[in-house]
């Protein structure tokens, strides 16, 4: 394998089974859930509720840098406050921005 570059054949994924126990999995055996849906396809409240567990659990994760949070946190701020969302559509638009 080059430096840098993975494949679907050596990338793995935490998977807990039914007894709690943790296992690596080779990510190319896992199937998508069924109930996933496309960001487009997202109502508005919906991505607003997303993006609040998002932020919440990427602050307490420890892995994201503060200051990257808190200019994620703030680029969704500005795309509420956007002016855009006081014209027809306006949800539509920032969804699909």
């Amino acid at each position: 394998m080059e430096h840098g570059k993975a494949s679907s054949q050596d990338t793995f994924t935490l998977v807990r089974n039914d007894d709690g126990v943790v296992a690596l999995h080779p990510s190319s055996s896992l199937k998508a859930s069924k109930n996933i849906r496309l960001d487009h396809m997202l109502e508005w409240e919906e991505m607003m509720m997303a993006k609040n567990m998002m932020l919440h659990y990427i602050s307490t994760s420890k892995v994201w840098p503060q200051e990257h949070v808190m200019l994620l946190a703030a680029f969704f701020v500005r795309l509420e406050t956007h002016t855009v969302r006081q014209k027809p559509h306006r949800n539509q638009v920032i969804l699909l921005y």
